[in-house]
């Protein structure tokens, strides 16, 4: 009994046609062609031979089908192991017993932090420690697990350095404009001279303005400077915006002037020191308009 005779015998359609399984009437016909070669590659039309079973398959061999039927059931075992995996974390949570693992004590949850420090942190930005500590404390009471806490502050600090990048891009690109047009009123000959007469001023008058400050707003400095020019160095140290007898030109509009810079009660002072208050250019615009009026007396 060898392999060919196998291979006929499994695929011969020994019902028949009418035939009375003697081989007698009809020919061998489709019947008699095997199934599968000795390569085990089904015969062409195999889909039809074999019934509604086979519509449509495209498998050219018996191994191809062998492993179908494996990966099928791979998949099938991984779904349910899957879906089962779901159903169980579902009702831990519903019922609330999905592990957490919360530190018992406000320095172990502390410790447990790991915000960004050193290199890590972006620019401009620090994470005090008394920030730490207040999200410590609300991720205890909260029962929230600090790994959680960590990814929020790491967020948090993301957030903070892009905000300070664009707002230091903004700033400089004030200082860039004020630069040009200061150098438009004096001569860029001047501008060094101009910028450093007007912090001269500013110093004594107690704007303790910086540098970049004075350049981001060209009218206070040319005003700040022509301060400087009219008058004399001991003039205008020994002057005093406090002192109603003092010699300073137009000293009411510089006291005006400093009140917007030092007085917290003033309704200009906040939005001149937050350059993201609305009403920041107003106060800038106010603050350059009473020292320009003052050194035009």
């Amino acid at each position: 009994m060898n392999w060919k005779y196998i291979q006929q015998g499994v695929i011969r359609n020994e019902a028949g046609d009418g035939g009375d399984g003697g081989g007698g009437g009809g020919g061998e016909g489709q019947s008699s062609i095997p199934l599968l070669d000795e390569n085990m590659n089904f015969s062409e039309g195999y889909q039809e031979r074999i019934g509604e079973y086979a519509k449509d398959a495209t498998f050219k061999d018996l191994p191809s089908v062998f492993k179908s039927q494996q990966e099928g059931t791979a998949t099938i075992r991984a779904l349910n192991e899957e879906k089962a995996t779901l159903a169980t974390q579902l009702k831990e949570a519903q019922q609330g017993t999905q592990s957490v693992d919360i530190p018992k004590s406000i320095e172990e949850y502390s410790s447990a932090l790991s915000a960004p420090s050193g290199e890590d942190l972006p620019e401009g930005v620090q994470v005090p420690q008394d920030l730490l500590d207040k999200a410590a404390q609300y991720g205890l009471d909260e029962g929230i697990a600090p790994e959680v806490v960590n990814k929020f502050i790491a967020f948090q600090v993301s957030q903070a350095g892009e905000e300070f990048q664009t707002e230091a891009a903004a700033f400089q690109n004030r200082v860039q404009q004020s630069t040009v047009a200061i150098k438009e009123a004096v001569g860029e000959q001047n501008y060094d001279t101009t910028v450093a007469n007007a912090k001269a001023a500013s110093e004594v008058l107690g704007l303790n303005l910086s540098a970049d400050d004075l350049a981001s707003s060209p009218n206070m400095v040319l005003a700040l400077a022509n301060i400087k020019n009219q008058i004399s160095e001991g003039a205008l140290k020994g002057a005093s915006l406090s002192d109603p007898g003092a010699n300073i030109l137009a000293g009411s509009k510089l006291q005006q002037a400093e009140d917007i810079v030092s007085n917290p009660s003033n309704p200009l002072h906040d939005p001149f020191m937050d350059s993201s208050h609305p009403k920041h250019q107003i106060a800038h615009d106010t603050h350059s308009r009473l020292i320009s009026e003052s050194s035009s007396v």
